[in-house]
């Protein structure tokens, strides 16, 4: 992509936020039934080493073993994160639009950090298209858009420009 013309590529770099993490509903689901391991702790053990447990309160246990059972690697992950490209790709958005370099923009992208790139580029002028890849696109951002474009339709195929309703 580097050597594509009229087309700039902002590398940034990736950095480790934390150790290995779960996603927050399973994350949840498991912290919920350490509660519960704290009450089986409490419990006496039975002379034989084995544990009681009223039969109510092994039913409400239950599903708590669901979630540990249900545990698959796949669910944890490293917490990376891409940082430095925003910054990157919103000074080349106002140091085209400001020098007059560029009549469109096309960004890919669809967060809303670029809310301030965007509003400087329309207010010079210059058409912004944005083209999310098919994610969805802050209500901020496309608040401050030309245009959504797809180079790529679901399928692979080529799209045409959709100009932004007013």
């Amino acid at each position: 992509m580097k050597k594509e013309r009229n087309l700039a590529l902002r590398l940034g770099y990736v950095s480790k936020i934390n150790d290995w993490t779960l996603s927050g509903d399973i994350l949840k689901k498991l912290l919920r039934s350490a509660n519960n391991m704290k009450y089986l702790r409490s419990l006496e053990p039975n002379a034989d080493g084995s544990i009681t447990i009223p039969r109510d309160e092994y039913e409400a246990l239950l599903p708590n073993l669901d979630y540990w059972q249900q545990l698959e690697d796949w669910m944890v992950k490293m917490d990376l994160r891409q940082k430095g490209v925003d910054m990157r790709i919103g000074l080349d958005i106002a140091s085209l639009t400001l020098k007059k370099l560029v009549k469109t923009i096309v960004l890919v992208a669809g967060d809303s950090d670029f809310v301030p790139a965007a509003k400087l580029a329309r207010r010079e002028g210059i058409q912004f298209i944005l083209d999310p890849l098919w994610q969805s696109v802050s209500d901020d951002l496309f608040e401050h858009i030309d245009g959504l474009h797809s180079g790529l339709s679901k399928r692979g195929n080529r799209r045409t420009v959709r100009p932004r309703r007013s």
